[in-house]
């Protein structure tokens, strides 16, 4: 159970996401890319959850891999936080959003006027990237019924 699930695709992820909110009456989804975002970088910017500053130890990235380059359990590179608490956004997994993916991110009300926006964004890098890719503001679009080894997905929910 302390282990990512991938090779799941975006409507996947999405009916997942229904099920476990029909299931809990809470309101879970996948996470808007903004709402991921600053959950990443908080709200000072930085580069990675944690800050600014790099060391392949901190993340489960293609560096911190001393033989075979593998996922690791959820949490178990506690450096990666962010400053709300949220584990493992810079590695790990790559994780989809439940926005389309347009060139540049925009808000979630703005997302649906995007014309012919067939791509589903991906956020956060994975056990097999480099240092760039592990960075808050990486991003980039996906088709929908792609699958992947390094590729998941988190769900989030509005406290209150």
């Amino acid at each position: 159970p302390d282990w990512p699930v991938c090779m799941v695709d975006w409507d996947g992820a999405a009916a997942f996401a229904a099920w476990e909110a029909a299931r809990t009456r809470q309101p879970w989804r996948l996470p808007g890319e903004l709402a991921w975002e600053k959950a990443a970088r908080g709200v000072d910017g930085r580069f990675y959850p944690w800050g600014d500053g790099f060391d392949p130890s901190w993340a489960c990235m293609v560096q911190s891999h001393r033989d075979r380059i593998l996922p690791a359990p959820v949490g178990a590179f506690p450096v990666d936080e962010s400053p709300y608490g949220v584990r493992d956004l810079a590695g790990g997994m790559q994780e989809w959003c439940r926005d389309a993916f347009v060139d540049t991110a925009v808000s979630p009300a703005a997302a649906p006027a995007a014309t012919g926006a067939h791509l589903r964004a991906i956020r956060g890098g994975s056990f097999g990237d480099a240092p760039s890719l592990l960075r808050a503001v990486f991003r980039y679009g996906q088709e929908p019924a792609a699958r992947s080894s390094d590729l998941s997905f988190r769900l989030a929910r509005t406290l209150g």
